[in-house]
């Protein structure tokens, strides 16, 4: 893994999926080593760690929901004390964009925009070419409100499209069913599962479908491998996964997902979305043995410290195992008739 200096980071989130949003970054972020400075409002983490920004954006770019990867020059209290950090790190540019993060509402508008002067003017002593230009910036500084006395001066680096995952969509698959997870559900289970983000992990989902967790864990480079107990699934699955190409990094299985053909502990990591909707069929079991299973799958197929992440309805629960450990992450509603809770399950060491 290619390492730099030691630097502060912050990531933006959109906050698509409510509190999984924030879990899933953590995990993330956690999982590539990088030391948690600052957390607020859920929105906004401050993230220290020497990894190379190209490797950070990689990184980044598989999470469902962040927006803005910035990059601290700055952590002030008096600003005129940073003016030759700041200039230096825009020195060689003409047009300037300025936005102020501001989650607790910490500073009246007044005080943001007499921040925003006061930055302006700094800069302008050692570039005093420099002008303001919302539409069309060389630069972009974000002025982020850690408290109401102390405020981070930072350069954008990236921004996250919001459209990167529709050409990934169900319905754009050549074969769809109204059933399949779309890319963003997909990833937040993936990220939720896997501990070592920079590492090759046997990912298994037991109830495949059409391939929704199957690709997106494939194009991260993991070796998948699927199960399904319905044929058609199956080539479904095949057909989706040659499509984007990735095919070679996965196996498909025909079998029943409760009594799956794998060795004991023989993959890192599992994740899955069981069926349980009215669009999902459960091939005639009830939902609750279907809901217990996984648990057994994991049990025994998990490597020690291995994850298994998955989708279950409200207000399903997971009865307790001195073998597992469990906690509810997070709830997703989706409409009247159905909110999705987030489970994560930790074989013990």
């Amino acid at each position: 893994m290619k390492k730099g200096n030691n630097g502060t980071f912050v990531v933006t989130l959109k906050h698509l999926l409510s509190d999984c949003s924030f879990y899933e970054t953590i995990t993330v972020l956690e999982n590539i080593g990088a030391k948690i400075e600052d957390v607020l409002d859920r929105r906004i983490i401050r993230f220290e760690t020497s990894l190379d920004t190209g490797l950070i954006i990689d990184y980044l770019y598989r999470l469902t929901s962040v927006e803005y990867l910035l990059k601290e020059i700055a952590l002030c209290k008096n600003l005129e004390k940073h003016v030759v950090k700041i200039s230096r790190s825009i020195k060689n540019s003409r047009y300037m964009d300025i936005v102020f993060l501001d989650p607790y509402n910490n500073y009246s508008k007044e005080k943001k925009d007499e921040i925003k002067q006061k930055l302006i003017q700094v800069i302008q002593v050692y570039n005093k070419n420099i002008k303001l230009s919302r539409k069309e910036p060389d630069i972009r500084l974000f002025v982020l409100a850690l408290d109401k006395e102390i405020f981070t001066v930072n350069i954008h680096i990236k921004t996250f499209r919001r459209d990167r995952f529709k050409f990934r969509s169900p319905e754009k698959r050549v074969y769809f069913q109204s059933s399949a997870l779309n890319p963003q559900s997909s990833l937040l289970l993936i990220n939720l599962a896997i501990l070592q983000s920079n590492s090759e992990t046997v990912v298994l989902d037991p109830f495949c479908g059409t391939g929704s967790i199957l690709i997106e864990a494939s194009l991260q480079g993991h070796y998948c491998i699927g199960v399904d107990l319905d044929y058609k699934m199956i080539m479904g699955a095949k057909r989706n996964l040659k499509q984007y190409n990735v095919y070679h990094q996965a196996d498909l299985i025909l079998a029943d997902s409760l009594l799956i053909p794998l060795r004991d502990e023989s993959v890192n990591a599992i994740a899955t979305d069981p069926p349980y909707g009215r669009l999902a069929s459960t091939k005639g079991k009830p939902r609750e043995k279907i809901f217990y299973g996984i648990t057994e799958v994991s049990k025994r197929v998990l490597k020690r410290g291995g994850k298994t992440a998955f989708f279950l309805p409200a207000p399903e629960v997971l009865e307790k195992d001195e073998r597992l450990r469990r906690r509810k992450v997070c709830s997703i509603y989706l409409h009247s008739d159905l909110t999705r809770n987030v489970w994560v399950i930790e074989k013990c060491s």
